[in-house]
């Protein structure tokens, strides 16, 4: 997951020197998939696992319990509001368990506020579009609970399910604070590699105009309006000579 947003754990967390201006490692490095930074000390200190044992989570869902999503404006900001109800999460040490048995088994239940930002173009590399979206942790709710008779220690598995809220309580706080962007192209280039369905059409590539993409969210509906705006460019063949279209 970590690596997926950009981040070399190995670098930034395992290989960390401190240096001037930065005398602590990222806090990101409290999300990895260890035992000691997911489930918290006990299973360390009372000798079940070491503190870097990777660790291992199955998530099933609950047929009668399906996510839910939803929209809402506040405050002049849009959300996605994401209800998930009785997931199963399963925790498992990778390379220590013999059987198939995980080390404890959570219901999780969460409200998960999403606030999407407006498209615009990207400040970091202008040839793109961002959209932001930030977790709201004043409007996000999570709760864990362990179930019965599936952990396989003699520690209270409210403590463990403490441990594991705290971290994603905090990595909530982080991207609360720093929305996670995703970037998408200005223009979308067309059949130039090899021949497809576009060809017989001229079609050399797509854009996006000004305001080109735009998002808009419906108060308390369960879906959200997407507008687009494209730029065509065509060449085509008029009188034996090939000629650029642009439509608009």
């Amino acid at each position: 997951f970590l690596k997926r947003l950009g981040f070399d754990a190995v670098k930034e967390c395992d290989e960390f020197k401190p240096q001037s201006g930065k005398e602590t490692p990222s806090a990101l490095c409290n999300l990895r998939m260890r035992v000691g930074d997911i489930l918290g000390s006990p299973l360390v200190t009372n000798g079940y696992y070491a503190q870097k044992q990777p660790i291992m989570i199955k998530i099933r869902g609950d047929r009668a319990l399906p996510p839910r999503i939803s929209f809402f404006n506040q405050n002049g900001r849009q959300y996605v509001d994401v209800q998930i109800g009785e997931l199963d999460l399963s925790f498992f040490a990778l390379e220590a368990d013999s059987s198939s048995k995980p080390i404890i088994t959570f219901k999780l239940s969460a409200l998960l506020a999403l606030e999407i930002s407006g498209i615009e173009t990207d400040e970091e590399d202008p040839s793109r579009l961002a959209l932001k979206i930030r977790p709201d942790a004043n409007l996000t709710r999570i709760t864990f609970r362990p179930v019965e008779e599936s952990n396989t220690t003699v520690l209270d598995g409210s403590s463990l399910s403490s441990a594991l809220e705290e971290k994603i309580n905090y990595g909530i706080a982080i991207y609360s604070d720093k929305a996670i962007k995703l970037k998408l192209p200005k223009e979308i280039e067309i059949g130039k590699s090899e021949p497809d369905e576009f060809s017989p059409l001229g079609l050399e590539k797509i854009s996006f105009g000004k305001d080109g993409l735009q998002l808009k969210v419906e108060e308390n509906q369960e879906y959200i309006d997407i507008l687009i705006r494209l730029i065509l460019t065509q060449f085509l063949s008029v009188n034996g000579e090939h000629s650029e279209f642009t439509v608009p």
